[in-house]
This record gives structure tokens, sequence and C-alpha cells, in this order.
């Protein structure tokens, strides 16, 4: 089982589920019982704070992420990639 850590619409969620898919930079999969759901590393109104994977030890970690995240214009949301990944990789 992981656990993923996001802030979505200016409150953070946890959910706990199997991680079946990364897509770098982008998004996680989690299959969450009957139901896959897809996560934003950084996107409209949600973004991931942490995952963590089996026992607990952190695969993912962006402590630029409030609890309270809540970005929905582009260029704020670009700009928040930007400090996470690095120019080229968002």
């Amino acid at each position: 089982m992981s656990e993923c850590i996001c802030a979505s619409q200016g409150r953070q969620e946890v959910e706990e589920g199997i991680l079946v898919g990364v897509n770098d930079f982008l998004s996680v999969l989690i299959k969450i019982e009957a139901y896959d759901r897809g996560i934003p590393f950084i996107g409209y109104d949600c973004a991931i704070q942490k995952i963590t994977g089996k026992k607990g030890k952190v695969l993912y970690w962006n402590p630029l992420i409030p609890d309270d995240y809540n970005l929905k214009e582009w260029h704020q949301i670009e700009r928040t990639r930007v400090l996470s990944f690095g120019r080229n990789l968002s």
C-alpha cells in the first residue's frame, strides 16, 4: 500500500492504495479499491505533497506545496512546476 498526501481545492487529502503508474513530472496513478485515480504532481487545483511506499518509505516529497494549495492560474501552476522540477522538466 502507498499513501499519497495531496492538497486539493484548498485542503489536504490522503489517498491510500496501490501505486500503479507514474508519468514522470506529470502525475501518478493510484488504485484505490475498485477504481484508479490520477493525481497530478502539480496541476490545476491539486498537487502532491508526499508519496510514501511500504513501511512508510518516502518516495516523493515536495515542500513547496502548502496544505491549502488551490492554484488555478496557468502562470502560477507553471511557476510552481519550474521551482519544483526545473525549467527543462516542467
